[in-house]
């Protein structure tokens, strides 16, 4: 649904909707104790991928999404900063939904 480039010291500083959250402060703002701000310092704290069940996202009008974070770091290692993902729900759904090509008895799994 969304991608956020967020600043080492937690600044949104790209988004591709443009909705609330951007240009926020995910260390001291307003949504600092969303799953996106978790998910951002959790992003921080390791090499490998954030991952953020589905809860409301007040930014996104109260709509359930998850979320997916990951460092980036520079060839030294430095932080460059965080990327993250926004999973809507509704399409993550409507994929699992659909049994095309199951067969009779298939059965999906996320």
């Amino acid at each position: 649904y969304d991608v956020f480039l967020f600043t080492p010291d937690g600044r949104c500083v790209y988004t591709v909707f443009k909705e609330p959250d951007f240009g926020t402060d995910l260390v001291r703002g307003k949504w600092r104790g969303s799953d996106l701000g978790e998910a951002f310092r959790a992003a921080l704290r390791q090499d490998a991928p954030v991952f953020k069940d589905f809860a409301p996202y007040a930014p996104s009008g109260g709509v359930p999404a998850g979320f997916v974070a990951q460092r980036v770091a520079d060839g030294a290692g430095r932080t460059l900063g965080v990327l993250a993902f926004q999973m809507p729900v509704g399409k993550l759904d409507a994929l699992m939904q659909d049994a095309t090509q199951l067969g009779k008895t298939g059965e999906s799994y996320l």
